[in-house]
């Protein structure tokens, strides 16, 4: 449990923001770990319309996630779900449903890579026509510097160890669809961008020490006897998570929402979110996150 003395109180709001500079960005928001909204970004995700992500994108097989809220996975997510009726979907489809109000809201496409060169797997048509802001373009895997791909080198790694190879990745989701409260992979900075529609982000500042506590992170270790292909049996071991959190615990919140195009949320590792669409929506990540809403 988190003891109360530690417990942190939220931030008095978020920045909304237009025309910053790169250094006033560095300085007020990443260096601070500060969430900003940036207000004037729609210009950049010009083609990126709900029609376009359909016709350039269609031909994506998609699993759909779902929502539980009694799970214990993360972000209460389970993918395909048990109201999953294992029928094969591509994108196209799917988005024709959720236009149509003929998909549920705790259901929906989540963190699905767009950084595939097979059009069945991804969509490197649409990355074509979008335009990362500045602010966002430094990604140590994807521009990395000498001392950076040094570092990795020493560390017999490479920059195939990119943990975010498949990002940008694509979200569609209906109104309604939310997901549970998390920190995303690595506790990894993250931003996204709204085109339509409405989202609403509810952030919790904090530290990363107490979020394993906050979130009654779980490791279980798995082992099983195996044959080997060398000939003899041998010692599987395998670990998964599990997150119990509780929201009692949880310190005050602040919310946030983006409802116009070209808004653009921000934030670093020391909070993260319980999301929710208020609008049908087309969703694209791009590596510690980009999120482009379209309403059909």
């Amino acid at each position: 449990a988190v003891p109360a003395e530690r417990r942190l109180s939220s931030r008095d709001g978020v920045d909304r923001r237009e025309g910053i500079s790169l250094q006033e960005f560095w300085s007020q928001y990443h260096v601070a770990r500060r969430p900003v909204v940036l207000t004037d970004l729609g210009h950049l995700f010009a083609e990126a319309t709900w029609e376009a992500v359909a016709r350039l994108c269609g031909g994506m097989a998609v699993v759909p996630d779902e929502f539980a809220p009694e799970a214990t996975s993360w972000a209460r997510l389970i993918r395909g779900g048990p109201s999953w009726d294992r029928r094969p979907r591509n994108l196209s489809l799917w988005m024709a449903e959720v236009a149509a109000g003929r998909v549920p809201p705790h259901m929906g496409i989540f963190d699905k890579g767009l950084g595939y060169d097979d059009d069945a797997q991804g969509c490197a048509e649409l990355l074509r026509r979008i335009e990362v802001p500045h602010y966002f373009a430094h990604d140590l895997f994807k521009h990395p510097p000498e001392g950076f791909a040094a570092a990795l080198l020493n560390a017999n790694l490479s920059l195939h160890a990119d943990p975010f190879t498949r990002h940008p990745s694509l979200f569609v989701q209906s109104t309604g669809f939310k997901s549970g409260l998390h920190v995303d992979t690595l506790a990894s900075d993250f931003w996204q961008a709204n085109l339509q529609g409405r989202k609403r982000w509810v952030l919790f500042d904090i530290e990363p020490e107490l979020q394993a506590p906050l979130l009654n992170k779980t490791y279980h270790i798995h082992t099983q006897l195996v044959q080997s292909t060398r000939g003899g049996p041998s010692l599987e071991v395998r670990w998964d998570t599990s997150f119990q959190d509780d929201a009692s615990m949880a310190p005050e919140r602040s919310a946030s929402t983006a409802d116009s195009r070209g808004e653009a949320l921000r934030d670093g590792p020391s909070a993260r979110l319980a999301e929710t669409s208020d609008a049908p929506g087309v969703r694209a990540p791009h590596a510690r996150q980009l999120e482009v809403i379209v309403e059909p």
